[in-house]
């Protein structure tokens, strides 16, 4: 037995036709999806990592987005710098295998 179907739910689209960071943003005309979006889908902009939700339902002449967030975190302090212990060939490496935990080889090939 079957049951009643549900309601869809939000679907996340992805590309590069969102920008911004405002209210009532549309997508511009290279956007390649031609479907009808949802009120409540998202929009993930590949290149910025910024997203938006879906605040008019419609096309993507007459869809509108609002502006979420962005999944890019402020830059990180560099890390440290390694030296390594031994450097050589990849082929090679098994000839350090007997080495101390924390023994490090760089393979330059």
């Amino acid at each position: 037995m079957n049951g009643t179907q549900g309601i869809q739910g939000s679907i996340w689209h992805t590309g590069t036709s969102l920008q911004g960071t405002g209210n009532n943003i549309s997508l511009d005309n290279n956007e390649l999806y031609n479907g009808n979006y949802r009120l409540n889908d998202y929009y993930l902009n590949t290149s910025t990592a910024n997203y938006y939700i879906c605040i008019t339902a419609g096309n993507k002449e007459s869809a509108r987005w609002s502006y979420q967030g962005t999944f890019k975190g402020p830059k990180g302090e560099d890390g440290a710098s390694i030296t390594a212990d031994a450097k050589g060939l990849y082929e090679n490496r098994s000839n350090y295998d007997n080495q101390n935990a924390g023994f490090s080889y760089l393979a330059i090939d």
